[in-house]
């Protein structure tokens, strides 16, 4: 195995491999003192709060580690169908359709590589945004699938994904933070984070595709072609797309790019029960 592998490993378990050590001295102590009986005693005690401790501390990141699927929640309901194109990024001019927030978005801060947006936020304060979207009274989706590359190139905090946009205390999103994707809504003004959530670690540098679906009750979200998690919620029944990216260390520059937005309408495949999508 590759040794730079088995390093990020033993970081990743550091809190496990701290507790092995503090468990394993005791019992080299017994060794020298208790019967053999004694040992295995306190040897199995050990293994298993060893086990129990690490499983609470670190159960998402062992699943996601041994297993060659992503954890991630059951279906809800059966495929749904692609439809008509509905909006796409004017790549000639990427930033002509994308509103930008009069509060937090700095216009110095973003720029136009090609025909992606480029964002470069400097931590000046300890609560630093980027924040784009599609006007709400222009765009105003409810079924719709949106398509679009992204890439980050620094540890910044929230990467965030917003559908059914309506405003900035109106919103679904899927957050990309601290090695996971997050499912969160915010509606009339109250948040409710973490609704579910799946260990994804990301790369710096590297291009991920993203595919948000959402048709009526039902939300999925997918990486590079694969479900990552799917939801359920009823407080939102249309809106626009809008992205957020938030530092809030006053350490870490914010340095994301995010590639040409395309959103197909969604059609209900008419062999799925439409109950389903209410469940």
């Amino acid at each position: 195995m590759n040794p730079r592998r088995i390093a990020g490993y033993l970081y990743r378990f550091r809190f496990l491999n701290f507790l092995v050590a503090g468990m394993a001295l005791p019992i080299f102590g017994l060794m020298q003192t208790k019967p053999s009986h004694h040992v295995i005693v306190c040897f199995i005690a050990a293994c298993v709060i060893t086990g129990a401790a690490g499983y609470l501390v670190h159960g998402e990141l062992i699943k996601a580690t041994l297993s060659k699927r992503p954890p991630r929640t059951e279906y809800i309901s059966e495929p749904l169908i692609l439809g008509e194109l509905i909006y796409e990024t004017d790549v000639e001019a990427p930033l002509k359709d994308w509103m930008q927030h009069e509060t937090y978005q700095r216009p110095a801060q973003i720029s136009v590589v090609g025909s992606s947006l480029r964002f470069v936020t400097p931590p000046k304060t300890a609560d630093e945004w980027d924040y784009v979207f599609l006007d709400p009274a222009a765009y105003r989706w409810k079924d719709f699938s949106w398509n679009l590359k992204f890439k980050r190139e620094t540890k910044f905090r929230e990467y965030a994904f917003n559908f059914r946009y309506q405003d900035f205390d109106n919103r679904y999103r899927y957050r990309f933070e601290d090695n996971k994707i997050f499912f969160d809504k915010k509606v009339r003004g109250g948040w409710g984070n973490n609704i579910a959530s799946v260990f994804f670690p990301m790369e710096l540098g590297r291009w991920y595709e993203l595919r948000i679906d959402v048709c009526a009750t039902l939300f999925r979200c997918y990486v590079d072609g694969r479900l990552w998690l799917e939801n359920s919620d009823t407080d939102l029944a249309e809106g626009s797309i809008s992205l957020i990216l938030w530092e809030d260390n006053k350490e870490t520059e914010i340095i994301a790019e995010i590639g040409p937005s395309k959103v197909h309408q969604l059609i209900r495949n008419p062999a799925t029960n439409v109950t389903q999508l209410h469940a």
